[in-house]
């Protein structure tokens, strides 16, 4: 039997000896590894001849809490339904990296003039940063040229499209027609792997800008024109409490709200093709009385975005559009009256400037857009009381110059 003298300091030794081990295991260091090399192997076992469980992407960063020979355990970041996996990788796989590794992306500087640069890998990643664990932003083939403006680090700052910039490292290109500048020390860099062959770069196709991503541009506009003509329906208006006479009541074809919705495409960096559909509407609206005319557009734009360093960017372009079912809708009073046209030919031009957001995939804008329709021709009309409209409604054009603002989206 133990005395209690004894059970005393076994107690305290116990309780000691796990404090201690506590104390271990929640100070073990927790490291931060890059992987260096393409499509890194993480295997369930700390063996080569062990299950391989996933691979990681060169420049991707992971924590490991211990070592088990010559390889580290890791945990993978959550899968999309948040199942996160464990194993082991290769220490001739990673490197460890120090506080000065985790610093903020070193700033580009920015070079004299754009140079070019092509991408010499069979495919490379374009991030929104200069870091390997930054998002991506797109991909890029091989043979792609790009425009560098600036370096940061390793990195060159190209443009992939009009006015959005991401970064690509320079292990993945080769500069064009000139010498690769000097690179500044980079903090999350990884080693150079083999160069490829020159030959290969040179014999490769060169692809256009459609090889990066974000071709396509989805914007709305809302807005309102203003008609540089009225026609008169013939109706007056009178105040029904004091019968006091208005005023004749007119209606303008070429202004009113506008709404947008416009399909891009970029054929190079700053040309876009739009195709656009929408509704517009004119009118007066008054206690229970209107009259509108309305239509909806359907219209294909041609746009050229001047290219600018600033945060706002200009752009002019130009197009025809098809305005289908125009109509008059006049309700005053007890009677109304209902007149349809022909769809009509138009063209339009205009001028605009617009920004983006920080990541580049949204962009907001505003617009000065001049429309002008030829003839709308007289259809068919029906009436609901003695008033009948002047020869003038049976063909009319109409002009405006609408003021637009939106938001769009690139993808």
């Amino acid at each position: 039997m133990i005395k209690p003298q004894a059970r005393f300091f076994l107690f305290w030794l116990l309780l000691l000896i796990g404090i201690f081990g506590w104390v271990r295991i929640g100070a073990a260091e927790e490291l931060k590894l890059r992987v260096i090399t393409a499509d890194a192997t993480v295997r369930l076992e700390p063996g080569s001849e062990s299950i391989v469980v996933s691979k990681v992407k060169l420049g991707a960063v992971l924590n490991s809490i211990s070592k088990s020979g010559e390889w580290y355990s890791v945990d993978l970041p959550p899968d999309a339904d948040g199942f996160v996996i464990s194993g082991f990788i290769h220490q001739n796989q990673v490197e460890v990296m120090g506080e000065a590794d985790e610093a903020q992306p070193t700033a580009a500087a920015a070079f004299d003039a754009p140079r070019k640069v092509r991408v010499s890998a069979e495919k490379a990643e374009i991030k929104e940063e200069p870091a390997f664990d930054s998002r991506e932003m797109g991909q890029a083939s091989q043979g792609t040229e790009l425009e560098a403006v600036a370096m940061a680090g390793e990195w060159y700052k190209v443009e992939v499209a009009s006015g959005i910039f991401g970064y690509i490292h320079q292990i993945h290109v080769e500069t064009v027609g000139q010498p690769a500048p000097q690179a500044a020390p980079s903090r999350d860099a990884a080693p150079h792997p083999p160069a490829q062959p020159q030959a290969a770069t040179q014999s490769a196709p060169v692809p256009g800008a459609a090889d990066v991503k974000r071709n396509f541009s989805l914007k709305l506009t809302l807005g309102f024109g203003i008609g540089f003509q009225t026609l008169d329906t013939g109706i007056n208006k009178y105040n029904k409490n004091t019968g006091e006479f208005l005023g004749d009541v007119t209606v303008s074809p070429g202004g009113g709200s506008s709404f947008m919705l416009d399909l891009g495409y970029y054929l190079t960096r700053e040309l876009r093709l739009e195709l656009g559909v929408g509704m517009q509407s004119s009118g007066v609206f008054a206690g229970g009385d209107k009259v509108t005319f309305s239509r909806v557009p359907l219209t294909l734009t041609l746009l050229y975005e001047i290219p600018s360093p600033k945060k706002w960017r200009v752009y002019a372009g130009g197009g025809a559009g098809l305005y289908n079912a125009p109509e008059i809708n006049v309700e005053v009073g007890s009677g109304s009256a209902y007149i349809k046209y022909d769809p009509s030919f138009g063209l339009h031009g205009l001028v605009g400037a617009f920004t983006r957001s920080k990541s580049g995939k949204w962009f907001y804008f505003g617009e000065l857009r001049y429309v002008g329709v030829f003839n709308y021709k007289w259809k068919e009309a029906r009436y609901g009381y003695t008033w009948y409209p002047s020869s003038k409604f049976e063909e009319f054009g109409g002009h405006g110059i609408f003021i637009l603002f939106g938001i769009g989206t690139y993808f």
